[in-house]
């Protein structure tokens, strides 16, 4: 299983990596780059748009639209994307085929718990299931 962690991409964080990935969604007043970094190398890496579809019952379901593809993420070559919040629900998210051969799905939240273990405006990655 890959675990790929996310965080705030500043010129120092980035410093760390003689190259990777990147791709700007974004280049309004106020956007923020995230650094995605698997835990070990992932294949067919896909940037999603993540959309929700509230059904008659209050249940809803996630749907992701590639907005880019990036091929092979690598510890040494992370991902890079510029973000923006938007509301409370998670608008983007990841994909990728692990070492398994298994498709995984992630949204990029942001969490807002507000204590010492979980800084307020830190990014996590929340698996879902197609």
């Amino acid at each position: 299983m890959a675990y790929t962690s996310s965080s705030l991409g500043n010129q120092e964080h980035l410093r760390n990596y003689e190259s990777y990935i990147e791709f700007i969604e974004f280049d309004e007043e106020g956007h923020q780059k995230i650094v995605i970094v698997p835990s070990f190398p992932v294949t067919s890496f896909r940037w999603l748009e993540i959309g929700y579809n509230f059904d008659d019952d209050y249940d809803f379901y996630i749907y992701g639209t590639t907005l880019y593809e990036a091929g092979e993420v690598t510890p040494e070559q992370p991902f890079v994307v510029t973000w923006i919040a938007w509301g409370t629900l998670s608008h983007r998210g990841i994909s990728f085929v692990d070492g398994h051969g298994v498709t995984r799905y992630f949204t990029l939240n942001v969490n807002n718990a507000d204590s010492i273990e979980d800084p307020r405006d830190m990014y996590m990655l929340v698996e879902f299931f197609q």
